[in-house]
């Protein structure tokens, strides 16, 4: 990873100019006004040339809905002093155009920066990042403080945004101010987000969540009373104490027990009772997601790195000893994000919308999760500051949540390849269960091609390794996947292709997963839902499986050279290979 701008403590006086506003200015903030002793700083560590930056807050729809009509007028911001060609601007989102025209600032001063915007923010009740862009000489910087917050440390590095809250960094000193007429609200309290510890509830199993309220009002408000109800039911009471301040958001957590639930997408709204004038943000709506049987799950591990990227190394590390011992994983290595190399594949750059722009970095399932750089951007890093262990700390919750997480379609496959003429034959079939098109839409099928042990002409920078594994050669299918024919509940799909001489056969697998399609525009829920993988010289994939017993979700015979077969042999051995929904139980049968 090469960052520009690195964390470092704060070396400003901790005194500041506080503003005395209107009784009916609110502010949007989660920075301290004044510095606390565990201030830090984003800074440009170069020892010459000029940095561009951009730092941002968002400030989240359900807070701005009472408030809709009203306007914010001015921003200030704390950084040191060093800081010109200041532009500071509102978006809906990070990917969308500022709202009306930026305001400028040449230069910043040490402290707190206060600007009148000069055209007013209107107050949709859509979600508003607040923020500014800026270019930063030698030792300049931008000022974070207070406790870690979802919502309070986007950054832009030149390239990508960030979302530093992921690296536990404090929010940014930003604070934006809306001038309310009389009749906005004072006090107004909205319940925020409704989040599961689990995705998916295994129907019999209690769903533990957590129901977040905030508070929206300029006062501190005791915690009101709060309730849930599942599939339009009688309502039930959530246990809270305590008061919550304002700007702040207080969890709540809860328990649904579920073994009277059917499967599927069962209904869930929660709420608050208030006394609030403004009820448009009171309650919420969510799914509950239960499920009774699944599929053994292989977590998909995408792995950006290239020979000239001196932090890749420890990157590799890091996924080696999070990997090492496992089989729930499929691992492929993509020669992109820092500069190019020998093993580069164009096809690779088809998942930059990931975040995929600097290296080392990784994903898992391509899911956004905890350590993702943001929910847009599920990459993460994976070469921290301490080494391995430090890495570990941030990604092995990550990876251990992907893994746990049912599978609701199976993926086998099958190969044929012929050494004299090169030609690789692979089949790829699996079974989807009742469920699974409830939870999905769509589903793409996507194919690769990974080969082992690599010889590179160029050394790895930092190791000097020239031997390279899980390395991406080719994808036989589209690169984000073709649709899935379905046949009833399975699917079937046979590729043939031809090896280049180059490619050292023994080395060649086939890389297969089913994932939700995706665009370069929308990234944020384009999971992996399972993958596998097979040497080209195994014939089939029940050499890679793990045993179990259950309900019976597929079956499928072979003979003994591996090759599957519609009906048992008459006299003789033959393999049966079933799925069940604890795993996939191989037996050998003899008629």
């Amino acid at each position: 990873m090469n960052k520009i701008l690195r964390l470092c403590t704060v070396a400003l006086a901790s005194c500041c100019f506080v503003h005395s506003y209107a009784q009916r200015e609110i502010k949007f903030s989660y920075c301290n006004d004044s510095l606390s002793n565990f201030s830090e700083m984003v800074q440009n560590q170069q020892e010459s040339g000029s940095l561009r930056f951009g730092a941002a807050i968002l400030i989240p729809g359900s807070r701005l809905k009472a408030l809709i009509g009203q306007k914010i007028t001015h921003v200030r911001f704390r950084c040191t002093s060093g800081i010109s060609g200041i532009s500071v601007w509102a978006r809906n989102s990070l990917k969308d155009y500022v709202i009306g025209a930026p305001t400028r600032l040449n230069k910043s001063v040490a402290g707190w920066n206060d600007v009148t915007l000069n055209t007013p923010i209107d107050i949709t009740g859509d979600d508003l990042y607040i923020g500014y862009n800026g270019t930063a000489e030698p030792g300049a910087g931008i000022v974070c403080d207070g406790t870690v917050n979802a919502n309070g440390t986007f950054f832009y590095d030149g390239s990508q945004w960030r979302d530093l809250s992921t690296e536990q960094y404090p929010p940014f000193c930003i604070q934006a101010f809306a001038q309310a007429d009389n009749d906005a609200p004072l006090v107004d309290l909205a319940t925020e987000k409704v989040t599961f510890d689990n995705a998916y509830t295994k129907m019999g199993d209690t769903a533990k969540g957590t129901i977040n309220v905030g508070n929206y009002g300029v006062d501190p408000v005791a915690a009101p009373k709060l309730y849930y109800s599942v599939g339009g039911g009688q309502p039930v009471e959530v246990s809270v104490s305590g008061t919550i301040k304002p700007n702040n958001t207080q969890q709540y957590s809860f328990e649904v027990p579920t073994k009277d639930l059917a499967e599927g997408k069962i209904p869930l709204r929660a709420w608050i009772s208030t006394d609030d004038i403004y009820k448009g943000n009171d309650s919420i709506d969510t799914n509950l997601l239960i499920y009774s049987t699944s599929f053994p799950h292989k977590v998909l591990v995408e792995h950006f790195t290239t020979l000239k990227c001196f932090n890749c190394p420890d990157g590799h590390k890091a996924l080696s000893a999070l990997l090492s011992g496992r089989k729930d994983y499929v691992w492929v290595a993509h020669h992109i994000g820092y500069q190019q190399d020998e093993l580069t594949q164009s096809e690779s750059y088809g998942l930059q919308p990931f975040g995929a722009t600097s290296a080392p970095l990784a994903m898992f399932d391509r899911r956004a999760l905890s350590s993702s750089k943001s929910a847009s951007q599920p990459t993460m890093y994976i070469s921290y500051s301490g080494g391995v262990q430090a890495t570990l700390k941030y990604i092995q919750p990550d990876f251990e949540k992907c893994a746990s997480t049912p599978a609701f379609v199976s993926v086998n496959i099958e190969n044929s390849y012929d050494p004299a003429t090169r030609t690789l034959s692979t089949t790829v079939s699996g079974t989807r269960n009742a469920i699974f098109s409830e939870f999905y839409d769509q589903a793409n099928l996507t194919v690769e091609l990974v080969e082992d042990h690599v010889q590179t002409n160029a050394s790895q920078t930092g190791s000097g390794e020239k031997v390279h594994n899980n390395v991406f050669r080719t994808a036989l299918t589209r690169f984000d996947g073709d649709e899935i024919n379905w046949n009833g509940d399975t699917y079937s799909e046979t590729y043939t292709t031809t090896l280049p001489d180059s490619w050292k056969s023994n080395n060649v697998r086939v890389v297969a997963f089913v994932n939700l399609p995706f665009s370069s525009n929308e990234t944020e829920h384009a999971d992996v839902l399972n993958a596998a993988q097979l040497n080209i010289n195994y014939a089939t994939g029940i050499n890679n499986v793990e045993a179990g017993a259950a309900q019976v979700l597929d079956r499928a015979c072979y003979n003994l050279q591996g090759q599957r077969i519609s009906q048992p042999t008459t006299n003789g051995a033959y393999i049966e290979r079933i799925v069940t929904p604890q795993g996939v139980r191989i037996s050998k049968r003899i008629k």
